[in-house]
């Protein structure tokens, strides 16, 4: 084969030896291995210590810091296993529910326990159903901060009221059993006709609320009222449905019911009102034979109108004292026994909240004016001091 002048032309030992040769510098160098792993630099051993030995057991460091931590890691590695735990009974729980809902076991147990559960309270007294729904009761009524008065039943509503004590309602009970109760013909015996009744109010501010009505005596029997008094149970003293003309009164016995909690004589204050009424009759009867020996002698022409004259003194009104009629201990007196006692409305006045202090009283014939007579004194003098416009005895009214 023929070449041109100018080329290069290789022996095939030339070119055989150029093939042996490497074609670049890696053959030339040992191959390295690829490690996933990276390498840690250990460090040299010194001495030949076998403490300072990395590749030696030892225990962690003795550092506070790190127990604490691993005994953090400990705790909630056992509060994840008893939530697990937890889960997978909760779980197992529904579905083995959910099985028994398909083949109507749960219905039936649902049925058998209402049955056994009615059985259960029809074997129980009226009173005790009573105490338990109160029991049930009661605690709704805190959580819903309701508030319960003893209301005066309005006459346009007397016999429009249901109490909601239901089947155990005494009325109601006492007409199946037979009882003589004052219904009139065609009413309901559930209906609420007593002169007083226990008003629920679970109303919130602007917004109203549910509104339930009890007799008396079946709501202190689901209840114990005395021990509501005074931060749930009050007496009502807003005039009923907005009518402000006139404020609501409340007889001595209601009145000191509520303010010694029931624990009052009844007895005691039933005495001093018969005497306080014959009292003030004796008192008339004087006043009236003064007065009618003053215009027979003609005095005011003979002396003057509001002059002295010779004739004997006015009478002066003589009042008893209530004295004695707090009692201690598991005492007292019911509610319902001053509903329907025959001087339960006697010597009616409105109800206020009364102030920290002695028992002070404005009205005369409040039976506490005589006895806190310097009390009230006290209290005008130091009333006057800072403001001149008070009225003349400005105490506390009942």
């Amino acid at each position: 084969m023929e070449h041109a002048p100018g080329d290069s032309v290789s022996s095939p030992q030339q070119s055989g030896k150029r093939k042996a040769e490497p074609s670049s510098s890696i053959d030339r160098e040992p191959k390295r291995q690829f490690n996933a792993t990276p390498s840690v630099s250990q460090p040299e051993k010194t001495g030949g210590d076998p403490g300072n030995d990395p590749n030696a057991d030892s225990e962690p460091p003795n550092d506070p810091g790190f127990a604490s931590y691993l005994r953090l890691i400990a705790a909630a590695n056992a509060e994840s296993r008893v939530a697990a735990e937890k889960r997978e009974k909760e779980e197992e729980e529904r579905r083995r529910r959910r099985e028994l809902w398909l083949d109507g076991t749960i219905l039936a147990n649902c049925l058998r326990d209402r049955e056994a559960e009615t059985e259960r309270r029809n074997r129980l007294s009226p009173a005790a159903r009573l105490q338990e729904n109160g029991a049930r009761l009661l605690p709704q009524l805190i959580d819903a901060g309701a508030s319960i008065t003893l209301q005066i039943t309005p006459f346009n509503s007397r016999g429009g009221a249901l109490c909601r004590a239901g089947n155990d309602c005494y009325i109601k009970r006492a007409v199946e059993e037979g009882s003589e109760v004052d219904i009139p013909p065609g009413r309901e015996p559930q209906k609420i006709q007593d002169g007083f009744r226990i008003h629920v109010d679970e109303s919130k501010p602007y917004a109203s609320g549910r509104q339930s009505y009890y007799h008396v005596a079946c709501f202190e029997t689901m209840m114990d009222l005395e021990g509501l008094v005074p931060d749930m149970f009050s007496l009502e003293v807003k005039p009923y449905k907005g009518d402000y003309t006139q404020l609501p009164t409340y007889g001595l016995m209601f009145r000191k019911w509520f303010e010694h909690k029931g624990k009052i004589n009844l007895q005691k204050i039933e005495e001093y009102i018969e005497r306080d009424m014959a009292s003030r009759e004796q008192y008339a009867d004087e006043l009236r034979r003064w007065q009618e020996n003053h215009e027979a002698r003609e005095c005011d022409k003979r002396f003057g109108f509001g002059r002295g004259c010779d004739c004997p003194p006015q009478p002066e009104k003589q009042r008893p004292i209530l004295r004695d009629y707090v009692v201690a201990g598991d005492g007292g007196c019911r509610l319902f026994d001053i509903v329907h006692h025959r001087h339960g409305k006697t010597m009616e006045q409105s109800w206020t909240v009364w102030r920290d202090g002695p028992t002070i009283c404005l009205h005369e014939d409040c039976p506490e004016y005589e006895l806190d007579k310097s009390a009230i004194e006290d209290e005008n003098a130091k009333e006057t001091e800072t403001r001149d416009t008070l009225p003349r005895n400005p105490a506390r009214r009942h």
